[in-house]
């Protein structure tokens, strides 16, 4: 349609290239456009070689969303400048004094860094440490440790919650964007019905097609946007579906209340068998393997035994954790 209407588009490759790479940019975050310009401040900032902003990006939503499709452009794009570790790096379990060659030789190179499907535990001091824009230092192998402020900035994506304990700290530097779309092999015939339903094509060609328009975009909208005093391209604010979207996020990466959600604990344990056959069976329907469950058992006694303390509400014949012998 709109090829038809400008003609003259078909004989300039880079248009044809940026118009592509906005439409499925736009189908990416379901045409809304707060969205859309808070993730091209987000992207256009990439070429600047610091984490100023100090955030920690998690693009989230169901499998074949355009997550990946996303940054399979961006890797385009940057070249050199775009590197995707391996999640293990954001793991806890690693002494500082450890070589980490994937960040020693990323961070303080490469504009973007990327993790893919980020799940189990996650180093939240780590996290803080990668995008605090301050000094950090760490270690290739047979190497001395260098160290700098990091220049890239780091992205996730993820179809799994991470176990945290999302700390105050940790949850300033967290931005989950969500990814609303689907791409299927039988999309809806008619335009209307796939942006009502957020159901479209999927494109094999999409990067070779958008990745040269996605470099003229992000350009254009960095030297639209950019503070000239200071070289910086900050943000607006988060729209409205960030906002809400990083709250449910930060509050289901906690795996205590996951348990709670998945279990309905308030109203299905009574004694302290029950808990812990519910603790148990939640871990091994979750797959979690680095969860202890005495911790869930310890938070539910903390948690409840405080309600109990100040409420009419009696929790059928549970007994407390403190009156009973948790390691038999």
């Amino acid at each position: 349609m709109i090829q038809e209407k400008f003609s003259n588009l078909t004989n300039n490759p880079y248009a044809l290239s940026m118009m592509h790479f906005m439409v499925h940019l736009s189908k990416y975050t379901a045409f809304e456009h707060d969205l859309l310009m808070y993730l091209c401040d987000v992207l256009a900032s990439i070429f600047i070689a610091t984490n100023y902003e100090r955030k920690f990006f998690v693009m989230k939503g169901e499998t074949s969303n355009g997550k990946s499709k996303l940054f399979e452009i961006l890797a385009r794009v940057f070249g050199g400048y775009y590197h995707c570790i391996q999640s293990d790096n954001l793991k806890p379990g690693s002494s500082s004094a450890n070589p980490t060659p994937d960040l020693a030789s990323t961070l303080f190179n490469c504009r973007i860094v990327t993790t893919e499907e980020l799940e189990g535990k996650l180093n939240e001091n780590r996290v803080k440490q990668i995008t605090g824009n301050s000094c950090v230092t760490f270690r290739n192998m047979y190497e001395s440790s260098q160290g700098g402020i990091p220049t890239a900035k780091l992205f996730t994506t993820t179809n799994n919650l991470p176990d945290c304990r999302a700390t105050e700290a940790f949850q300033d530097r967290v931005v989950a964007i969500p990814f609303m779309s689907r791409f299927v092999n039988k999309a809806p015939l008619t335009t209307s019905e796939q942006v009502r339903l957020n159901r479209y094509g999927k494109d094999e060609y999409v990067v070779e097609r958008s990745y040269i328009g996605c470099f003229l975009i992000l350009l254009y909208h960095l030297k639209k946007y950019m503070d000239i005093k200071n070289g910086l391209l900050h943000y607006r604010d988060e729209p409205p579906s960030v906002v809400e979207y990083t709250k449910i996020y930060l509050f289901n990466t906690d795996v205590y209340n996951q348990f709670k959600t998945h279990m309905d604990v308030q109203e299905n344990l009574n004694t302290m068998t029950d808990l812990r056959s519910a603790v148990r069976q939640f871990l091994k329907s979750t797959k979690n393997n680095t969860t202890p469950e005495t911790d869930l058992i310890l938070k539910f006694e903390e948690e409840f035994s405080e309600y109990r303390r100040r409420s009419d509400f009696q929790l059928g014949h549970y007994t407390s954790i403190l009156d009973q012998t948790l390691i038999r």
